[in-house]
């Protein structure tokens, strides 16, 4: 009988996607939390893949804005919701975009 297999280490750059939403989750980190990230981060390669994330990460975001507003025109939302704030919606977009870079890399 084989043995179980284990599963492979995350790529720095899965890694680097990994911190960066539980950075911006909301949810406060712990300091012991805080003292891994700041571990991880010491290493040259996750250093990388940390700047590269935030690029991709500004990238996203401006690309988010330039749609919301192109299309801050058009909404099916009922008259009341109109004046929210779409953040959610660009949340998604985001994730949605982070995933794709994820599956193509």
């Amino acid at each position: 009988m084989s043995a179980p297999h284990e599963s492979p280490t995350p790529s720095p750059s899965d890694q680097a996607i990994a911190w960066h939403v539980r950075l911006h989750s909301g949810v406060p980190m712990e300091e012991a939390e805080q003292e891994r990230f700041l571990a991880w981060l010491g290493e040259p390669a996750h250093q990388t893949a940390w700047e590269e994330t935030l690029q991709l990460s500004e990238q996203l975001e401006q690309s988010a804005h330039i749609l919301a507003s192109e299309f801050s025109h058009i909404t099916s939302t009922p008259p009341s919701r109109a004046g929210q704030p779409t953040w959610m919606a660009v949340a998604a977009l985001l994730l949605c975009c982070v995933v794709i870079y994820c599956l193509l890399r």
